[in-house]
């Protein structure tokens, strides 16, 4: 992914593109005047409030049928109906001295169950058995390992190690579960460098009625110049995210 996006960086900068970072937008009404199309990749409670006070409330059609005691009227998101929610997820880089990791013990990698006695994690990535490249930039005995915590089913105060875990936290266990999971024992001085990383929202939660306030979202949109994507509207996985994504580009341009 980080390749994907340098290469993407690198096209849009050659196409004259205005890339700009760590500037939060809080309102798009400068954004609509200034450009023909503004296309939101956020999750959908921000989308939501950025939108509203552009063009009014977004209503989800027939919201009553799904909430509880929603009112269908005002915000898809806002009053009367349960706003999704997402779950943070804290990932673990490690790069390993271990030559007996050269045989791929677990192939690429590995997805564990909850409730698995021993280990915090759920999931790993044998980053370099799965991507030739990165073996080869390492050279033998050498592994990129990387270790994902926080499930959407964590509940509040369960302990659970997720994104906000420290950092000595995850790191201590990551070095515990890729023992456990490699079959290799504990790690000792093998760990050459190891990073954390978080990612806020990364796994939406979608509440009852959540598809049917998307549509609604999409179709007050539809003619407005705004566009929103992402997994919190196309679903998860780059299999769902890419071909809505492509989607509302050619929506775009032949507007």
């Amino acid at each position: 992914m980080a390749t994907l996006i340098r290469a993407l960086e690198q096209q849009l900068r050659a196409g004259g593109a205005d890339i700009r970072l760590r500037e939060p937008v809080t309102a798009l009404a400068g954004l609509r005047a200034a450009h023909d199309h503004v296309v939101l990749a956020v999750d959908a409670p921000a989308a939501a409030r950025l939108v509203e006070p552009v063009l009014g409330p977004i209503a989800a059609e027939d919201a009553d049928a799904d909430v509880p005691g929603g009112s269908g009227s005002g915000s898809g998101f806002g009053a009367g109906t349960p706003e999704p929610r997402g779950r943070g997820v804290a990932l673990v880089s490690m790069l390993l001295d271990a030559p007996e990791l050269d045989g791929r013990p677990r192939g690429t990698g590995m997805l564990v169950a909850p409730g698995v006695d021993g280990v915090g994690a759920k999931a790993m990535t044998h980053v370099s058995a799965k991507w030739p490249w990165v073996a080869e930039a390492l050279g033998a005995g050498r592994h990129l390992v990387r270790l994902s915590y926080g499930r959407v089913t964590d509940a509040p105060g369960s302990g659970a190690l997720g994104m906000h875990s420290s950092d000595a936290e995850l790191l201590a266990a990551a070095r515990s579960d890729v023992g456990t999971l490699c079959g290799i024992g504990g790690l000792g001085d093998r760990v050459a460098e190891a990073d954390v990383v978080r990612w806020e929202k990364a796994l939406p939660q979608a509440t009852a009625g959540h598809a049917r306030r998307i549509r609604g979202m999409r179709g007050e949109l539809a003619g407005s110049a705004v566009s929103v994507v992402g997994s919190w509207f196309s679903g998860t996985g780059l299999a769902r995210v890419v071909p809505d994504a492509r989607a509302t580009a050619a929506e775009i341009l032949a507007t």
